[in-house]
């Protein structure tokens, strides 16, 4: 079993998925991404409850639509 089939059947997240892929195939020169879903500051998430809306968002912070470049 690789790395990569562990990580899809034991770990069960993107993350590790990702991982093990991009050390798997880092030989060969293939570069492994993932996008993780996030909590947008829209009109919508504006009027949800902030205790929910808290324990939604780890950093503290939204992300804007379009604010890419403010993650790095």
């Amino acid at each position: 079993m690789t790395d990569a089939e562990w990580a899809a059947t034991f770990a069960v997240n993107v993350t590790g998925l990702t991982k093990a892929l991009g050390k798997e195939l880092a030989m060969t020169g293939v570069l492994v991404n993932a996008v993780a879903p996030a909590v947008i500051e829209t009109p919508m998430s504006a009027t949800a409850d902030p205790a929910v809306m808290a324990s939604l968002i780890p950093m503290g912070r939204l992300a804007r639509f379009g604010s890419l470049q403010l993650l790095h």
